[in-house]
Parts: structure tokens; sequence; C-alpha cells
């Protein structure tokens, strides 16, 4: 299936959605995006802006997007994923702080 979207802003907001739904939890390719080259680095830019402004926490609390991962193998499979990422570029954008995306 693809979606086509003639706003980087509600193409960032689906792929974040995609990326983080069920706190990532869950076995589906939502991690999978293709993007224009022509507006890539536009994109890039603004998904991390969004992936910095997610709110985690509470799980009760309004607002939280994220509460805490269900099980220790989705901490470790996080983990793995973000110092695999972190080892291959040269300026990191995100952390793995607790309470942290970015």
């Amino acid at each position: 299936m693809a979606l086509v979207c003639f706003s980087v802003d509600y193409a960032v907001e689906m792929a974040h959605f995609a990326l983080f739904f069920n706190q990532g939890q869950c076995c589906c390719a939502g991690s999978r995006t293709y993007v224009e080259e022509s507006i890539y680095d536009k994109f890039v830019e603004a998904s991390i802006e969004r992936a910095k402004v997610r709110k985690v926490g509470d799980p009760f609390a309004l607002g939280t997007e994220q509460g805490p991962q269900v099980r220790f193998r989705s901490v470790q499979t996080t983990a793995y994923f973000y110092h695999t990422w972190q080892s291959i570029t040269e300026t990191p954008e995100c952390s793995l702080e607790p309470n942290s995306l970015c």
C-alpha cells in the first residue's frame, strides 16, 4: 500500500505514527518510509523535530504518547537498533536517556 501526501507535515505525522505505533512493539513494517528525493532533507529534518517532542511518560496522563515498553526484550531491541544507527551516522540526533526519545 502506498500513501501519497502533498504536505510534508502530514507525511511526517503519518510516518511518525507508523513508526511508533504500539511503542514499536508490534511486528509491522511501519518504519519503512519512501520519500521523494526532492523533499528528503526537509522530511528528515521535520521527522527529527517531531520525534523530539514526542511525549514519553505516565501512560495514564493526558498527552502522553508513549508509556513504558511492555517487555524487556523490546527495550533490548530498541537499544540494539539505536546503537547500530548511532555507529553508522556521524551526528546522532537522538538519545536513549530515560524518558526521552531525542
